[in-house]
């Protein structure tokens, strides 16, 4: 019982070592983010009241989603 004890302790270290030494953001300089968001293309766009409602809808998610994505970077 005391060896499994032991290997599982020696488990979760090297774990916490190997994970806390890989940090994908060290290296950035300050301000910069890995994922700045994508261009989005809207094709065959609605002139209809609902297409023109679910567009703006649209565009506003994406614009939240980006601004999220950029601030948790910094």
């Amino acid at each position: 019982m005391k060896g499994i004890y032991n290997n599982i302790l020696a488990s979760c270290l090297i774990g916490i070592i190997l994970f806390s030494g890989c940090s994908v953001t060290k290296h950035l300089p300050e301000g910069e983010v890995l994922y700045t968001g994508g261009k989005t293309v809207v094709e065959n766009k609605s002139a209809t009241p609902v297409g023109e409602t679910a567009l703006t809808e649209i565009d506003a998610a994406l614009d939240n989603s980006v601004i999220m994505v950029t601030s948790m970077g910094k």
